[in-house]
């Protein structure tokens, strides 16, 4: 993502240059003619090369910002050409292998949500040698978590669609990691929904959630905050 970051800049760069390019062309052609119109229209033509205008032929100036428009021109094309064929390809592979290894799962887990919580889960349970898949929002969530090897579809966790994807009627538990209370509640009633065997396990950050998460389906409910604060507590006890 920083890499492209960095390319589209640099094709920012490149525009800004071949605008000023037509700028010399227009401001030398109009000194010479007095028609503005004209000369920015010939500077166009030449700097772009949609068409060699008149100006090629009037001066040396004329050939190097044909020339320098050319090499700017190309360079913009080839890069565009990376990034949306080359670069698409080589997601669209990348996507394939994943579903390729997700289509195999089978009383594997479902984490929702791959934030801070979300990826602490799925490592915590890479680790223990269990095939979870993650569902999140954020594409570069989503890929720093395949570099870690950790199965993640980038996608809406209340679309079924993406259920679908992470083979939910097969799974075994899901995890409700999400932001939001609200939000936890609502996937955990779609993966009941979808999957009436699975066992959900959602976060809550308050505890009057914790009776309606139940309610709707969910098996465990964990108040992270409150874990946290036992933890803190304790480790402060020891010293």
């Amino acid at each position: 993502m920083q890499d492209e970051r960095s390319v589209f800049k640099k094709i920012a760069v490149c525009l800004v240059c071949l605008v000023l390019l037509i700028a010399i062309g227009t401001f030398y052609l109009y000194e010479k003619t007095g028609n503005l119109r004209f000369a920015l229209f010939e500077s166009m033509k030449t700097v772009t090369h949609i068409e060699m205008g008149i100006g090629g032929g009037i001066s040396l100036l004329f050939f190097l910002l044909s020339f320098l428009g050319a090499i700017l021109s190309l360079y913009i094309i080839i890069t565009l050409v990376s990034i949306f064929f080359t670069d698409r390809l080589k997601k669209n592979l990348a996507e394939a292998k994943l579903m390729k290894e997700i289509v195999s799962l089978k009383d594997h887990y479902i984490v929702f949500g791959g934030g801070s919580l979300g990826a602490s889960v799925a490592r915590a349970l890479k680790d223990k040698g269990k095939q979870a898949v993650v569902i999140e929002a954020d594409n570069e969530k989503v890929t720093e978590l395949n570099e870690a090897g950790i199965l993640a579809i980038e996608g809406d966790c209340f679309e079924k669609t993406y259920l679908e994807k992470a083979k939910i009627s097969l799974a075994k538990v899901a995890i409700a990691c999400l932001n939001d209370d609200g939000d936890n509640l609502l996937v955990t009633m779609l993966a009941k929904q979808m999957n009436p065997r699975i066992k959900v396990i959602a976060e809550a950050t308050y505890d009057k959630y914790v009776e309606h998460l139940k309610k709707v389906g969910a098996d465990e409910v964990v108040v992270a905050q409150e874990i946290g604060g036992v933890y803190m507590a304790k480790m402060a006890s020891e010293y």
